[in-house]
């Protein structure tokens, strides 16, 4: 099989193609209106327990959400007034021992989360 200009100049070609077309799923792929990342920690002073949870809500709607509320269970609730387009906040439970987190607004975006 030998290899000439044209083969070369296709197998660009094609390898240019993949690249711009998985730029673009990727770039316009839909994001969540709101993104809830959970974050399990300990000091070095603990034999493996979890110490302590972080909650981190990023708002990618565009659009500021307003009347946050962050349910994790029925002693810790958390009532946020807004968070910006483009925001994230952080919010710390009272316990450990979250099992699940619903997260509405008055947008009707709704979130429920399962740790």
């Amino acid at each position: 099989m030998k290899i000439t200009p044209a083969k070369i100049t296709a197998i660009f070609i094609g390898a240019g193609v993949i690249i711009v077309a998985s730029f673009l799923i990727l770039s316009f792929s839909p994001k969540p209106d709101l993104h809830v990342e959970v974050t399990h920690g300990k000091t070095p002073e603990t034999s493996g327990a979890i110490e302590f949870i972080r909650i981190k809500l990023t708002n990618y709607s565009g659009k500021d959400l307003t009347d946050v509320i962050v349910d994790m269970g029925p002693e810790d609730i958390h009532k946020i007034g807004r968070i910006k387009a483009g925001e994230s906040i952080i919010i710390t439970p009272k316990s450990v021992e979250v099992s699940r987190i619903i997260i509405s607004s008055n947008e009707g975006i709704s979130v429920t989360k399962y740790l």
